[in-house]
This record gives C-alpha cells, structure tokens and sequence, in this order.
C-alpha cells in the first residue's frame, strides 16, 4: 500500500483551474520532486493534499485512511504537513525546545516530546546544540538546524509508526 495517493485531485477557484485530474501514488522511503514554472499550480497541489484547501473534486489517502476532506491540522495529527520556503523558528525558545513543536503532532506529553527532540537531535549531530537559544547558536548550525526543520517539522515515520499518542 502506498504511503501517499491521489486520485483525480482538481482545485479551482471560481473559473481558473489550478489543477486538473491529478493522480499519483508514493511509498514510503521514495523521494520525489516536482518540478514546473511559476504558476504552474505545485504550491496549490501541496496545499490540497495538507488540507490548506479544500480540493473542488478527487481524493487524498494518507497511510490508508481518505483524508480529502481533513483541515490542516487533522491532516498534520495523522502525519503529514506542509512546510513553507521560509521557516520561521522560534528565538524565545531553545533549539530542543523549537524540535519539539513538532513533537507536539503526536504527543500531549512534554516528558515525551523532549525525548524524542533530543532523539532527533542526536541522529542529526547537533545534540550539543539543545540547550542553546536559538539566537546563540552560529550561522553554520543555524543552516543545519532549518534544513533539518524543514524535512521534519512535523515528526518523522518511525516516530510516528512506533509511538502512540501519550
């Protein structure tokens, strides 16, 4: 079974047709990229499927469950979120602390988020960063830590396939 699907996905608004009878499917593990011009709708594709808007007609299931008619942050409890071009972390909370925003989709518990924040930390070699504000940390780092956001914002698979929520 794929992770993701799309069958027959459209969005309009009022007489513009951003996409049009789009279809795929994506495991778990591939990488894929989507390429095309401005304008060409891959912004509003992402958007539908993270359940930013509402799709005019088709259908969206993630791991197994339909979640086309979901709002963003149903979407987002079950596993999947749309990032943006520019993440903004936050400067009043520490680099663990930022981690765990994410960690919050899938847990009330703080005990748990900050586990699993210093986990993720850990995999990606800036363990030693945690405790820093974010604000302290050098460009370098920072460059680290956004490009690990961004992939992650939300939580990763095996946090979410391996834990249930606290």
């Amino acid at each position: 079974m794929a992770l993701l699907e799309v069958h027959g996905l459209t969005k309009k608004f009022g007489g513009l047709t951003a996409n049009e009878d789009i279809s795929f499917k994506v495991n778990g593990g591939d990488l894929i990229g989507m390429l095309g011009p401005n304008g060409a709708g891959k912004s509003t594709l992402f958007n539908c499927l993270a359940g930013l808007y509402p799709a005019t007609s088709g259908h969206v299931f993630f791991d197994g469950h339909e979640i086309t008619d979901l709002k963003s942050y149903e979407v987002a409890r079950r596993g999947m979120a749309r990032t943006f071009q520019v993440y903004a972390a936050s400067g009043d909370l520490s680099v663990v602390e930022n981690v765990m925003v994410g960690c919050f989709m899938r847990t009330g518990s703080g005990f748990t988020a900050k586990d699993r924040a210093k986990d993720i930390l850990k995999e990606f070699k800036l363990q030693h960063l945690s405790d820093y504000m974010l604000s302290e940390i050098p460009v370098a780092a920072k460059a680290c830590y956004y490009g690990y956001c961004r992939r992650n914002r939300a939580e990763d698979a095996a946090f979410r396939r391996g834990s249930s929520r606290s």
